[in-house]
Order: structure tokens, then sequence, then C-alpha cells
């Protein structure tokens, strides 16, 4: 009803109107058949009825659209003021645009950068490992957060603190196209990279546990826009073959649309098991070498245990990953100050969110300052504009 009183107003009211008369015409019937005159009666039906307009003023305002019919009536009003003074309408409107404009932009860096969740099953139960007060490794995505494949493996096997471990690193593939080759975005993952975060293939199927084995079969999975942009996202390329490096791997699916990877602002376009490292390595295979840090490891934290129980837990895994037997006892008192943390990972992993998170909360205050400044200064002009209306508000309020 609310909605055809805004789309069949006329109509209403007409109806309104024919039975307002209605009544009227009833009350006249009966004071005519009371005695009356018939020049009379409709006065003292009138008289009885009260006021037409005021009835249908409540009539109206018990169908609950007043204020909306008020809304539209000001609306109209103020566009219509907007109207006649562009210079003040002008003014309004770029300095808003501008103060909006900065906001909206500032806040999209961030929401891109620290508060967007990944496009995953449950991303708040994603926790990343980190190195808590050393510096060991490389120093990768957000800090000491890269481990050595050893380590790796050790994380996965040893500990109950994170479950559907999972590891990936970067890395750039030369993609062998005919006689020319071209550099393209490449991930190395575990096994359970895409089984832990829920991803289910556009097509084919996606890297699992059995294709991540020493001496394994060099595998890819395509990013949903490479597939789109190499093969024009035709089914058949599922079982073809990709020249990486001068190394041949089989394309057995395509990721989901809308998923990049771990990275904030990165993307891949061709992910490949950890085991196929061995074909590029030569002699020195990454997945032996205990100098090299380059894998990020990232889990769903287990609910049964308190924060007590895996600060403990991780300080024993911590000991036994970076504590080596023959350590001196030196070394091994500098090695045991080395502790290992989670921290949350369903926003991404960002190297970024370290450096400019402090100075994004800056610029998102300053530019608030900004957008509250420019409100003030448009208060002001309206309170200006205002005075010199008194003499209208005057007339318009007798």
């Amino acid at each position: 009803h609310r909605l055809r009183t805004q789309f069949r107003k006329r109509e209403l009211d007409q109806e309104l109107s024919e039975e307002l008369a209605f009544h009227i015409e009833k009350e006249t019937e009966e004071n005519i058949a009371a005695g009356m005159s018939t020049e009379e009666a409709p006065f003292a039906a009138l008289r009885k009825f009260g006021g037409v307009e005021q009835v249908k003023e409540e009539c109206r305002d018990a169908w609950g659209v007043r204020f909306i019919e008020a809304l539209l009536q000001d609306m109209r009003f103020g566009l219509r003021q907007l109207r006649r003074n562009p210079g003040f309408t002008t003014v309004a409107v770029i300095t808003l645009a501008l103060g909006i404009g900065v906001n909206t932009a500032i806040f999209s860096l961030i929401d891109a950068v620290m508060l967007r969740m990944l496009p995953v099953e449950k991303p708040g139960e994603l926790f990343q490992v980190q190195v808590g007060n050393a510096n060991v490794g490389g120093g990768g995505s957000g800090g000491d957060s890269v481990f050595t494949t050893p380590m790796w493996e050790q994380l996965r096997n040893h500990q109950d603190v994170l479950s559907n471990t999972f590891a990936w690193g970067g890395t750039s593939f030369y993609l062998a196209e005919g006689s020319t080759t071209r550099a393209v975005n490449g991930l190395w993952v575990s096994g359970g990279y895409f089984r832990a975060l829920g991803l289910r293939p556009a097509v084919g199927r996606l890297i699992a546990d059995s294709d991540d084995r020493r001496g394994c079969t060099p595998v890819a999975v395509l990013s949903y826009g490479f597939w789109q942009d190499h093969y024009a996202g035709a089914k058949n390329a599922i079982g073809s073959t990709l020249s990486l490096g001068s190394h041949i791997f089989e394309v057995i699916g395509v990721a989901p649309p809308g998923f990049f990877g771990m990275e904030v602002g990165g993307k891949f376009d061709v992910a490949a098991p950890i085991c196929a490292t061995a074909l590029f390595d030569g002699k020195q295979p990454r997945l032996d070498r205990t100098d090299l840090f380059w894998l990020n490891v990232v889990g769903r934290i287990n609910p049964k245990l308190s924060r007590a129980q895996r600060t403990a837990r991780l300080g024993i895994l911590a000991n036994r990953l970076f504590v080596p037997p023959n350590a001196s006892p030196e070394e091994r008192e500098a090695l045991l100050k080395i502790t290992l943390r989670i921290v949350p990972a369903g926003t991404g992993i960002s190297g970024l969110r370290g450096q400019f998170s402090h100075a994004l909360q800056v610029l998102m205050a300053v530019v608030g300052m900004v957008l509250l400044i420019a409100c003030a200064n448009l208060a002001s002009l309206t309170l200006a504009r205002g005075a010199a209306r008194h003499k209208e508000i005057a007339l318009r309020q007798a």
C-alpha cells in the first residue's frame, strides 16, 4: 500500500475524496430524515464531520508515507535553490567531491592492502608462521617469514598448532612459445596448497599431495586469467603441455576465477609443485639446502589448543628447527632465543603491509580531517547564505 501511494497518488486521493463524500452524504440523508431542510442538512453534516482537508491529512499520516512526501518535497526545493545559485552550487560540489574522492581513494588502498579477505574458504582461520625475534632467512613477505625446504617439511610433519599446512614460493618461468620466450609469474606450491584453501578447479584438477613427491612428474595449474588469455578459455588446454625453461610441464587444471594467490597485489600465471624445483636447480637442489630461505608457510589454526599451549609447542618446534645437534654452547645459547609465532593471514601476505600500514593509517586520518574541514567550510557557506535569507525565512514562517 505504501508503494501504491507513491506511484498512484492521484488515484488514491480520488478514492479518499469519494469515501469522505460518501460519509458526508450518508450523514446528510440522516439529517433530512430527522426533519432538517435540504439546505441545512449538508451544513450540519459538514460541521459534525469536521474539516475535510484535515481528515484527508490524518488519513495520509495513517498511511505512513508522509515522511517520504516531505523528503521528496525538500529535495525538489533544495534542487531549485541550487539551480538558482550556480556559484554556491559549484563551490559546494567541488568541495565535497575533493574531500570524498580523496577519502575513497585512500580507503580503497587500505582495503586492498590491509582489510580485504582472500577469496578462499574460511579465510579467518588462516595463520602464517613467522620467526618471532631473530633475523633468520631472507626476510620475506611480512618480515622473517620464509623457511628452507627441510624446515617446511618439519613444520608440516612435526607440529599440531596448525592443520592443513601448506607452503609456496614465488618465481618467474620463461615460457617458450614457438621461437620466442616470455616471462610469466610462477608459484612453487606444496601439494596441500589448493586443498587447504578450499579451492575448486574451474577446469580439470588442482595440484594434490600425490603430485608433490621427490622425483615427481612435472605438472602445472594455470590461473584463470592466464587460461583465458593464453588458451582463450578452451577446455582442451587440460592435458596439453607447457615449455617452462626448456622443461615440459603437463597442464592438469585451472584455478578458480578471482584467486590470484596469497600475495596481496600480486598474481600468478602458472603454479607447479615444489618437488619440480629439482629440474631447475642442477647440482644444488633447494629441496635439501639448509641455507636457502624461500618458502612461506601458512595453515589453519587448531581451535582445540589455548594460546599458552600454542606458544609452548611453537617454542619446542623452534628449538628443533634452529638448534643443530652439533652446535657449540655459545651458538646453542644464542639459537635458543629464536622463537616462532603465528599471525593472521586471512587478508593475504604482503611485504608492503608491514612497511606502510602505519603510514596508511596516518594518511587516512589526515584525509579524514580534510573531509571534516571541507564539511565545516560548506557549513559556514550555508550559514552565511541562510543569514542573507532571513527576510525570506521570516516571511515563510509568517
